[in-house]
């Protein structure tokens, strides 16, 4: 296994009533996994139960942005995430390999009071 590799920025800017943030975030991960499995019931006779080469790799773009914003005793908390996977597993010993593309966003409201009670 390789080690993953994951480089991020952020960004933070206050405002008069609060706070805007935003960044960015890379991973990309790629794992070779050799699997053995075999049966001997003596030395010159071995029976393969299942082994496999198996290889996947993930790459994931992701953004964000908040906006955190305080009126008062009340305050509220606006945000979205986006990530853009791409993934590929390939199954060496089957011949069988899986690519997969897609987008999700992720949509985030908080309010809170005086800091002490938050509801998402």
């Amino acid at each position: 296994m390789k080690r993953p590799s994951n480089p991020k920025s952020d960004y933070a800017k206050k405002l008069s009533k609060g706070l805007f943030e935003t960044g960015l975030k890379f991973s990309h991960v790629k794992i070779e996994n050799n699997f053995s499995s075999f049966f001997s019931t003596d030395t010159q006779h071995t029976q393969d139960m299942g082994s496999n080469d198996f290889l996947y790799q993930e790459t994931i773009l992701a953004a964000y942005a908040n906006q955190r914003l305080a009126l008062g005793k009340f305050s509220m908390l606006l945000g979205l995430r986006g990530e853009q996977s791409f993934t590929t597993g390939n199954s060496v010993t089957l011949n069988n390999e899986v690519e997969r593309q897609y987008l999700n966003l992720f949509p985030n409201v908080s309010f809170g009071l005086e800091d002490l009670y938050i509801i998402s």
